[in-house]
């Protein structure tokens, strides 16, 4: 195995623009994140906007939590949806939440916004967050990087519990028509779990159920991972990168990348999503492939 890089995170997100155009869209909150209607008319305000080829979905990063059982707070105009007080104060509290149910709440009108936007021809992204990320949102991460020590049989049940959800969310999404899923576990970097637990995770966690997820989707939709996820598969030999191979033009952007991939590879993750608009050559767009297992 190589070394992980670690991948520095920029200032900025897509929830940064919500603000800007909540009021030209005349949208309030907390409707904006709650009702399929308001979603659609603030994304396509969003994409005209910023001049984007693609719609994103949701605004904020703490629907998993939520549709798992997380307090929410919708915040403002400013400040969106942030987790409140832990809803568990233990790993074996979050193996008792109920599962989440994608018919219901706010998780069900994030996916009748995707659906509604699909239909009506535009590409939809979902933002989709990674396990330790999520479990950010309902106990202290304290609990989860001790048990990443000191309890693997235990969190081999959380992140089972929680890699299951998140297939259940994200088969939903591409039924709905998704054609890209931006998948980003930010909290999982090398900065904050160090070399060797980060190592392990991949290894263990990571790499299988993104094949697990490969094998759903079949190349429906592309799987846009975060770098610093891309960056610990790369680094741990579980997966390469490999050109993308489009023809070279003037002014290609990696949401270019995105758009040509879709359909022909599983994943991508470079750079970061909110780099879409960047130029690059084309020889250096690159798909990330999964090595098999066993391999």
């Amino acid at each position: 195995m190589g070394e992980i890089k670690d991948y520095p995170c920029t200032y900025g997100s897509k929830e940064d623009s919500v603000a800007g155009f909540l009021e030209k869209c005349g949208l309030a909150v907390p409707d904006v994140y709650q009702r399929a209607d308001s979603m659609v008319k603030l994304a396509r305000t969003v994409k005209e906007g910023l001049h984007d080829q693609v719609v994103y979905l949701p605004f904020d990063h703490v629907v998993e939590a939520e549709a798992l059982g997380a307090v929410v707070n919708y915040g403002s105009v400013q400040a969106g949806p942030r987790t409140g007080e832990y809803v568990c104060t233990s790993l074996e509290d979050v193996l008792s939440l109920p599962d989440m149910d994608v018919a219901q709440g706010r998780v069900a009108e994030v996916l009748k916004a995707c659906k509604r936007l699909a239909d009506e021809g535009e590409t939809v992204i979902l933002e989709v967050c990674g396990p330790i990320t999520l479990l950010n949102g309902l106990v202290d991460l304290k609990y989860v990087f001790k048990g990443l020590r000191r309890k693997p049989e235990l969190m081999a049940q959380v992140f089972g519990k929680i890699e299951k959800n998140l297939f259940t969310y994200i088969e939903a999404a591409v039924a709905a028509g998704v054609k890209i899923i931006s998948y980003a576990d930010s909290v999982a970097g090398l900065n904050i779990m160090g070399p060797k637990v980060l190592q392990d995770y991949t290894v263990s966690r990571v790499a299988p159920f993104l094949r697990s997820l490969d094998d759903m989707i079949g190349r429906k939709a592309l799987i846009l991972l975060c770098p610093k996820t891309a960056y610990a598969l790369d680094g741990t030999g579980t997966g390469k990168y490999v050109p993308l191979g489009l023809d070279d033009r003037p002014g290609l952007t990696y949401e270019d990348g995105w758009l040509y991939g879709i359909g022909k590879v599983g994943f991508m993750g470079q750079m970061c999503i909110k780099n879409a608009k960047s130029v690059v050559a084309a020889d250096k767009i690159y798909e990330i492939r999964l090595k098999e297992e066993g391999e």
